[in-house]
């Protein structure tokens, strides 16, 4: 019996397979754009006649993959074989995106301006001025997206693309009501959350930006950049832990990425690992500062990243006997930005206590300060913690007692109506670092205290949570 020839795979069959793997590259499987540049390089290889469609789903998965050389020669070989037309306008565009964003933008804006022009080559194109971040690109992208929402306000991409302009203008409570309504229009819109966190952050609503991007990561999950803004939004709310959870996934995803690199390491700083942080804060300023849309103060924080390194060394050397005391100044820098994020709360206590004996008229700029390493250290947390009940209560009182007094000044100011709008939050911006307070509240019930003085910090949380807050956000979970 004769075996049956093997089946010949033909244009076709590396056709589907690339645009089903492109497809995967959409659904967050970012390996899969190699595999598809490749599955379509062989459909064009074994086409009988090139075919400007597979030549711009090529160039698509090129662009997709990072494969800026591929794609600037399929764009040549594009222009000399097929005539002028929208359609190859668009191809050309399309495979420059990332190559060659000036070309790319004058081909997509030849394409979007034929009057047979979709939605689809209107994106792209809208996109494109977008990325460029020039005021009159930004201008040109808001007003396309503006005429295409009042067309279609059935469609949430035109919306969204309006509201990444309005956060490119800087007019974040405009852009936020936008990025609201695309997620009523489209729930599974991952870009939709995406940006709608990117506003919040913006308007430092930080609770919510992590919800946001939370509901855009259930949808996605390989998302690095959207992955790192609900980082540092964790950080910003005292879950550093978490922070860096994030941030390790993130830079997994994206090791070169100069934007996650720097919150990466300001995250670090903020959790005591100095040396660390310095190190990808170079990283990212190093790849960052070479472009021309950076914006990051990335070589401040590698100052002040630098100084806490150094900071953190002279503290070594004095735990070792060596070197003269610190002024009472210095030690209350010391107390603050290396003991506090190291989480050594018991000698955070102890420098502040000796700076406010030599210099009493420090006590007034650093009272939040040494009220929270008395509170942390008086719940028993950090690396160096208390292990005596009675010094312990007494820490926690004292802390307590400079809270509710804050707290006291705040609901007087508040009562002042017009006059002290806003003021509260103000007055209480001090006290509300949330690292280490987050963990103090989280451990309130476990510290073992009385029933009186647990209830004495549960009455003093609710007082500070009734206080003037910023409006809330319709993100749904």
């Amino acid at each position: 019996m004769e075996s049956r020839p093997a089946y010949e795979r033909s244009s076709v069959d590396y056709l589907v397979e690339g645009l089903l793997k492109i497809g995967r590259v959409h659904a967050g499987l970012a390996s899969a754009s190699n595999e598809a540049y490749h599955s379509l390089r062989l459909a064009m290889l074994t086409a009988p006649t090139a075919k400007l469609f597979l030549h711009s789903e090529l160039g698509h998965a090129a662009w997709h993959a990072g494969m800026d050389a591929a794609a600037k020669e399929l764009a040549d070989a594009t222009m000399a074989l097929f005539p002028a037309s929208s359609e190859r306008s668009f191809a050309v565009g399309r495979m420059l995106y990332s190559a060659d964003p000036i070309r790319s933008k004058a081909h997509l804006k030849d394409a979007a301006l034929d009057a047979r022009a979709g939605e689809l080559v209107r994106k792209i194109f809208v996109a494109s001025l977008l990325k460029e971040r020039t005021p009159e690109s930004i201008d040109v992208a808001a007003e396309m997206s503006k005429q295409a929402a009042k067309e279609h306000p059935e469609q949430a991409t035109a919306l969204i693309q309006l509201g990444q302009a309005l956060i490119l203008q800087g007019d974040f409570a405009a852009a936020l009501p936008k990025f609201e309504e695309a997620v009523r229009l489209n729930p599974r819109s991952p870009s939709a959350y995406a940006s709608m966190a990117t506003t919040l952050w913006s308007l430092r609503r930080y609770e919510e930006t992590i919800t946001a991007a939370e509901r855009s990561l259930d949808i996605q999950m390989r998302q690095p950049s959207t992955r790192s803004l609900r980082g540092s939004a964790l950080a910003m709310v005292g879950r550093i832990e978490e922070a860096l959870v994030d941030f390790n996934l993130a830079i997994g995803d994206a090791p070169d990425d100069p934007r996650i690199r720097c919150s990466f390491g300001t995250t670090l700083l903020k959790s005591g690992e100095f040396k660390r942080g310095l190190e990808n804060l170079r990283h990212g300023h190093a790849t960052g500062s070479q472009q021309k849309s950076w914006n990051y103060p990335s070589a401040r924080w590698i100052a002040d990243a630098e100084r806490l390194v150094a900071m953190e060394d002279g503290r070594e050397r004095l735990l070792r006997g060596e070197g003269a005391k610190p002024d009472p100044e210095e030690q209350c820098r010391l107390a603050d930005e290396i003991c506090m994020p190291k989480t050594f709360f018991a000698e955070a206590v102890q420098r502040f206590s000796d700076a406010f004996a030599e210099a009493p008229e420090l006590l007034r700029d650093q009272e939040a300060n040494y009220a929270a390493a008395s509170a942390a250290a008086g719940f028993g947390l950090g690396r160096d913690a208390v292990t005596d009940s009675a010094k312990r209560a007494l820490l926690r009182d004292d802390a307590r007692r400079r809270f509710a007094a804050a707290v006291q000044t705040a609901e007087e100011t508040a009562k002042l109506g017009e006059d002290g709008a806003g003021k509260p939050a103000a007055l209480l911006k001090p006290w509300s670092k949330p690292s280490p307070w987050r963990a103090i509240r989280g451990s309130a019930t476990s510290a073992g205290l009385s029933a009186a003085e647990a209830a004495e910090w549960d009455v003093l949380w609710k007082r500070f949570d009734a206080l003037p807050r910023r409006p809330t956000s319709r993100v749904s979970r």
